[in-house]
């Protein structure tokens, strides 16, 4: 379930605090700082939309670093049973199905290494 702060905004994507007449956004920027900004308007929907702006180009940049470390990895995860897909995301190949059930544990390799569970025989 997604949480939302006071303000309406998802968990994580900064808050709005009413300071004098005019809204202030708190957020994280791309380097990991925290910025308090005037947003320089009494609107609350304004104020919201600035912060919601600041948390995409946020998650923009992490969703870029992510991608770096996942192209470095290409071919593990061609191994794993992952696949680009035509917008440019890994995703699961069909033909790989999963071994692990929702939990998305390798059974074979687990077999193969031997079970972590001693038997009683």
């Amino acid at each position: 379930m997604r949480r939302n702060n006071d303000n309406g905004l998802p968990y994580g994507a900064g808050s709005i605090q009413m300071r004098g007449r005019v809204y202030w956004l708190i957020y994280t920027d791309i380097d990991g700082n925290k910025i308090q900004e005037n947003t320089r308007t009494q609107d609350l929907r304004v104020a919201r939309i600035r912060a919601a702006e600041r948390a995409l180009a946020r998650t923009a940049a992490f969703m870029d670093q992510m991608e770096c470390v996942i192209c470095e990895n290409t071919d593990s995860l061609a191994r794993s049973g992952y696949e680009r897909a035509a917008d440019g995301r890994f995703v699961r190949s069909a033909s790989a199905g999963n071994p692990g059930g929702s939990r998305g544990v390798d059974r074979g390799a687990q077999a193969a290494h031997g079970s972590r569970k001693k038997s009683a025989a």
